[in-house]
């Protein structure tokens, strides 16, 4: 169990990465760390059990690994958070399902009623900065991210800021 401090923020359509990057390096020295690409499935009941107890739970495949995560939710997304994530590596081709369920049940106390499916997939690309000063390092992602809901192709799409 680890706990992460993150900010996250949505862009606009009039958004610009180089933009950021340039106001990053008048302040802190910015390195390219490439760019990656994963899959978040994302599981819950059919009546969102889950989410209405603040947590979600999903399967991430990134470079031939998965894994299963389970967070909390932000009460109040806009704000920064500091929340406590549950990770364990996950053997292919395994169903995620019933990992997720006992992963919230043992790491959390939680008891699920009700099955866990998969409810929507991320499939995101994220291009990976590493930003650092005299006191202070961080990770800054900034993502393409593609939704995909019951199994469809992609059906919308948004571009998203983190500093973690």
């Amino acid at each position: 169990m680890k706990t992460e401090i993150e900010v996250k923020q949505l862009c606009d359509e009039g958004f610009s990465a180089e933009e950021l990057l340039c106001r990053f390096r008048e302040v802190t020295a910015v390195e390219d760390r490439g760019t990656e690409v994963h899959r978040d499935s994302y599981y819950d009941t059919a009546t969102r059990a889950l989410l209405a107890a603040g947590l979600t739970a999903r399967c991430r495949t990134r470079a031939g690994d998965r894994a299963l995560e389970v967070k909390l939710v932000p009460l109040i997304p806009e704000l920064i958070m500091r929340r406590i994530e549950i990770s364990e590596p996950w053997p292919q081709p395994q169903p995620a399902g019933p990992g997720l369920r006992r992963l919230v049940e043992d790491a959390l106390g939680y008891g699920v009623e009700g099955r866990l499916e998969e409810q929507l997939t991320l499939e995101t690309r994220r291009q990976r900065y590493a930003v650092s000063s005299a006191d202070c390092r961080a990770e800054l992602c900034i993502d393409d991210v593609a939704v995909h809901r019951n199994g469809d192709g992609p059906n919308e799409s948004f571009l998203e800021v983190e500093l973690e």
